[in-house]
């Protein structure tokens, strides 16, 4: 069985208002699956620090990226690196990799 990541009530508030907004993000965006990683499901949050978030998308187009990016900025009151499955890919971070997938808190 897979071993759950232990989350900080601030990366719990991130991962919950992913969560919350899903239907948006997948409706307006082509979002079909979204998480946070890096730092922050580790439980080392820094003040103001950027947010890692970890997006697959239905579409790749730079528009939606873009306004995707925006909306989370807004949603999450903080800036977003936000990286998509195909760029996390080519970077050797193939997000179906169990390692990988044991640092990303998905939404």
């Amino acid at each position: 069985m897979a071993k759950e990541i232990v989350l900080n009530p601030e990366t719990e508030g991130v991962v919950e208002a992913l969560r919350e907004t899903k239907a948006k993000l997948k409706r307006d965006f082509g979002v079909i699956k979204i998480g946070v990683f890096g730092k922050l499901p580790k439980s080392e949050v820094i003040n103001n620090q950027d947010l890692n978030i970890l997006v697959e998308l239905n579409n790749s187009r730079f528009d939606l990226w873009r306004r995707l990016k925006n909306f989370l900025e807004d949603l999450l009151e903080r800036p977003v690196n936000l990286i998509t499955k195909g760029s996390a890919m080519s970077a050797n971070m193939d997000i179906t990799n169990k390692k990988v997938r044991k640092l990303v808190a998905f939404a």
